[in-house]
This record gives structure tokens, C-alpha cells and sequence, in this order.
């Protein structure tokens, strides 16, 4: 069960096994906590980390996967990145409270350095994109919901998905900003990060721009890759790790199911 209170700024939600979390809206953090808790969404098919690996959290939010990683782990080295302004202020909060030896860093990743326009979504944080398409997230909202057993949304996107939409709207409501983007490889250059065994990517629909921006020579310090993309952008995601020699699987949380996004598995070949 999730407990929540809400302040000016953030709600504070006490998650199953009692950690408190700062979080913006709790429907969007329970389906969160499914996939990176229940699903272990991000560890599997093959993917594994041992004590002392180094981690890359792109798209890190509030910090949901940072804060799964140090419970289950004692000593990794850990990096959260997010470009939103008021969720990076909820991860690092989070960051204070449960994984302070990690390091956040407020920034996009990119193809290369620039300011970029973003739509963010104050009441769906995560679903934050540099190329927004309201259509698109209204039907995969409406499919997840559909798909799921919320008491109340789930039988009214079913039966009634034009009340749906209507009565979801305000969580589509959204503002421009614009944020500084860098690429993977200018962070591991200013980090010092000599080898990443676990990058992590969920940056809704900037997935291979975050990719095109990892020089060639760093390619070869990457030991495993899990990257959230779409059924679009699927091939030219594939074709990017498989050039630089990753095996590759692909897999749908449940959560997921039915919408335009998916999940790739890639590992260094030995």
C-alpha cells in the first residue's frame, strides 16, 4: 500500500516497506514501483551488477531505480541524471535521505552539447519528453490503465474511454522549459567514469539521440545496456548497439503492455 501526503511543492509517499520517497504524483510512482520493484524491470534477461559496479542512471526521475539499487547493493558507484528541474529536486532529496554517496546531476543527455526545449508534464513527470505527442500518450495511458486493475480509471478507460481522456486531461497539461544538454561521453569525460557496467535509459523518446552521443572510443567501456524505447525507434536502437558488438533481447513490463514502448537487453559480447 502507498501512504501519501501532500505539501506545496511534492507529495511524500511510504512505500510497502516503509521507505518515504519524494514524489510528484502516486499513480505515476506506483507504476514505478511495479516495474522496477515487483518486475525488477531493469535486471533481468541477463542483465546483472556485482558489489563495486559502476552505474549510469539516465532519465533517473526521483531516483526510484537509484534507491533499488543501493537497498539491494553496498557499494556501488552510482550516477543519477535528470533534466527536469522539480523532479531533480525530488532526487535529491531522495539522494540525502537514502543513497547520499550518489551523484545527481541536473542535465539532459544528448546527441551533442546544446539548450533544448522540453515538454514537462507537472502531474506526469516521467513522461517528460523533447518530443511531446499528446495523442501518442493519451492512448498509452488510456491502454495501461485499460490493461490494469485501478478500481475506478481502470473500468472507465475500458468501457468509457472518451470519459477517460477527459477525466485524465489535467495529468496532459503541460509547460515548456528549457534545460542544458550534454552527452554520455562529456559526463564520463568530467566524472572521471572509467567504465560504466550498467547504463540505464529512459529518456522517452530521446533514447538514441542519448546513444549517438557516446563517442566511439567509449563504446568499449560499456559493459551492459537497458534502454526504454519505442516500436519506432526500435530499429535504429538495435542497429546502434549491434554495431558496437552488444547481444541484444528484447521484453514489456507489464505495465506496458499493449503500448508503444518496450524494453532493450544489451550486453558486451565476452
Amino acid at each position: 500500500m502507498f501512504l501519501f501526503t501532500k505539501t506545496q511543492h511534492e507529495r511524500v509517499a511510504t512505500l510497502p516497506d516503509g521507505t518515504n520517497v519524494r514524489c510528484p504524483n502516486s499513480r505515476e510512482l506506483q507504476f514505478l514501483y511495479e516495474e522496477i520493484y515487483r518486475e525488477s524491470i531493469y535486471l533481468r534477461n541477463g542483465i546483472s551488477l556485482n558489489e563495486g559496479d559502476c552505474v549510469v542512471d539516465v532519465g533517473a526521475h526521483v531516483g526510484l531505480f537509484s534507491l533499488f539499487l543501493m537497498q539491494h547493493y553496498s557499494d556501488l558507484d552510482l550516477y543519477a541524471i535528470e533534466p527536469v528541474p522539480a523532479a531533480f529536486s525530488m532526487l535529491l532529496s531522495n539522494a540525502e535521505q537514502h543513497f547520499p554517496l550518489a551523484r545527481c546531476i541536473p542535465a539532459a543527455l544528448a546527441e551533442r552539447d546544446r539548450r533544448i526545449q522540453l515538454a514537462w508534464y507537472p502531474q506526469l513527470s516521467s513522461c517528460s519528453t523533447r518530443y511531446p505527442d499528446l495523442n501518442d500518450l493519451r492512448s498509452n495511458l488510456r491502454t495501461h490503465c485499460a490493461l490494469s486493475d485501478y478500481r475506478v480509471i481502470g473500468p472507465l478507460a475500458r468501457q468509457v474511454p472518451r470519459m477517460f481522456d477527459l477525466c485524465t486531461r489535467p495529468l496532459l497539461e503541460q509547460m515548456q522549459i528549457e534545460v542544458h544538454a550534454t552527452t554520455l561521453s562529456a559526463i564520463m569525460t568530467s566524472e572521471g567514469i572509467g567504465r560504466i557496467d550498467l547504463l540505464k535509459i529512459d529518456v522517452e523518446g530521446s533514447d538514441l539521440q542519448v546513444l549517438l552521443g557516446i563517442q566511439e572510443a567509449d563504446w568499449q567501456r560499456i559493459r551492459q545496456i537497458v534502454v526504454k524505447t519505442t516500436y519506432t525507434d526500435l530499429d535504429a536502437v538495435v542497429h546502434a548497439l549491434r554495431t558496437h558488438g552488444f547481444r541484444l533481447m528484447t521484453d514489456v513490463s507489464l505495465g506496458l503492455r499493449g503500448t508503444d514502448y518496450l524494453y532493450v537487453y544489451a550486453r558486451a559480447r565476452d
